[in-house]
């Protein structure tokens, strides 16, 4: 299949990767621009704009390089290969926030090293929990059963892994009305915490110094 002639349909496809990556990175993001980047409010408002909307739109030609990028390493798409994935996700969150911040105008090139650094490191570190987060909201949605996406031996004897089966085999019972009200629940919290971060941060826009100091006058006559 050519990934480019269906790319609508892939978009629809990945919605439910694309809004929970958004819905748990966004107050993350939001403190780390702010308060670690010290970014102007103007340039986070466009950042995140174009990240939030790059993460539904940008899906397909994601996927489109990540399977270039496992022809260069020589990697079976089918392949599991984890460690692979997450520096490719890496180098693509890079390059879409740094392309980001240069469409917000942001000039100062140590504030956009820091909050490319900092928001892609917590990206890679909580790349794990992003996948799981991302087969529940989907399940929430009603896209894709979380049975389906996680296919567990039912006699495991592993403690997390038996953790995780009865909370899935729960999920699996709420009715779809209740899951969607969830849903709505965790992305409305999402944005009034990231709303709360940015409503409590500086503004951090650069400040105009002026030359007080007094100056001597001559008069000629």
């Amino acid at each position: 299949m050519n990934i480019m002639e269906n790319y609508w349909q892939l978009v629809k496809d990945r919605r439910g990767e694309s809004a929970a990556a958004v819905t748990m990175f966004l107050p993350i993001a939001t403190y780390l621009e702010k308060y670690v980047a010290k970014m102007s409010d103007k340039v986070f408002i466009i950042s995140r704009i174009w990240n939030s909307g790059g993460a539904f739109l940008s899906v397909p030609l994601i996927m489109y390089g990540k399977s270039a990028y496992r022809k260069i390493r020589h990697i079976p798409e089918d392949a599991a290969a984890p460690i692979d994935d997450a520096v490719y996700g890496f180098l693509v969150g890079a390059s879409l926030k740094t392309l980001g911040y240069v469409v917000a105008q942001e000039s100062d090139l140590e504030k956009i090293a820091i909050a490319v650094g900092t928001t892609s490191a917590a990206g890679f570190a909580l790349a794990p929990i992003a996948f799981y987060g991302a087969d529940i909201f989907k399940d929430l949605v009603g896209i894709k059963s979380i049975k389906e996406s996680r296919k567990r031996d039912p006699d495991t004897t592993r403690f997390l892994e038996k953790k995780l089966l009865h909370f899935e085999d729960w999920l699996a019972e709420l009715p779809q009305r209740t899951k969607r009200s969830v849903a709505i629940g965790i992305a409305g919290l999402s944005l009034m915490t990231a709303l709360g971060i940015w409503y409590n941060a500086p503004d951090n826009q650069p400040q105009e110094h002026y030359d007080t100091s007094p100056k001597i006058v001559s008069v000629v006559h």
